[in-house]
């Protein structure tokens, strides 16, 4: 499934991925899986040997937790809609969010940015406020030929 939205921004072809990353020293990816009602897209729990994503072993043992869930961008107008639309599916789970912080979890939204030349996206307040109500923070990956 291709999950790359393209959008036109400042007129400059730009196209994006975006992700929810979750990591916990403890947890099992079930229980998040569970709470969230969302299958992820990969998972996997610490203490456990490692692997690819496609379920070959890696030398090493997970040294946390992971869940990461990609979101299918095709539905999503801009990066701003798809953040808009996963804090309103996910506000209903905030205390369960807030805890995962207080035990030491690590919630983003992970959002891989392809671009050309130059492009913008403004966060409004509002939005950058539920992201901080809901304990996520945003990481920008930004990719481009002539950065």
């Amino acid at each position: 499934m291709d999950t790359t939205q393209t959008t036109q921004t400042n007129k400059i072809l730009a196209e994006f991925e975006i992700a929810i990353r979750i990591r916990h020293p403890t947890i099992d990816p079930k229980e998040i899986t569970s709470h969230l009602c969302w299958e992820p897209s990969y998972s996997y729990m610490v203490g456990e040997p490692r692997t690819t994503p496609k379920g070959n072993s890696i030398d090493g043992i997970n040294k946390e937790t992971f869940w990461y869930v990609e979101l299918a961008t095709a539905t999503f107008k801009d990066i701003r809609n798809a953040i808009e639309s996963t804090n309103n599916r996910l506000i209903g789970h905030k205390k369960y969010l807030e805890e995962l912080v207080i035990s030491e979890g690590k919630i983003e939204y992970f959002i891989g940015w392809f671009i050309e030349n130059n492009a913008s996206e403004k966060f409004p307040w509002k939005l950058l406020q539920e992201c901080s109500e809901l304990r996520i923070d945003l990481v920008l990956d930004v990719y481009g030929e002539k950065l």
